[in-house]
């Protein structure tokens, strides 16, 4: 029988709720360390001001980032991390 784990796992990546922007972030030190929610000097993104998130964006998991050519993909959904484009209007 594994350990029994009280509370929140720690997020270890955020993601800009702004699927125009979807800058993502590690929260890991360089001691390999995470740094928590309310440590964090930055509370909204710095790209466009909108809210964090720890879930994938498609997958609704708790995100866990892996890197495919330099883009971050979900380790879960392995859907690209990525803004979407605007779509823009014909007139």
């Amino acid at each position: 029988m594994g350990p029994n784990f009280e509370g929140q796992v720690m997020e270890r990546f955020l993601i800009c709720k702004n699927p125009l922007c979807r800058f993502v972030i590690d929260l890991r030190t360089k001691e390999n360390q995470i740094v928590q929610l309310s440590d964090l000097i930055i509370s909204q993104c710095p790209d466009c001001g909108y809210e964090w998130s720890s879930q994938c964006p498609f997958c609704l998991e708790t995100l866990d980032v892996t890197w495919r050519e330099s883009s971050p993909i979900c380790s879960h959904c392995l859907k690209a991390l990525k803004p979407d484009h605007p779509e823009f209007e014909q007139k």
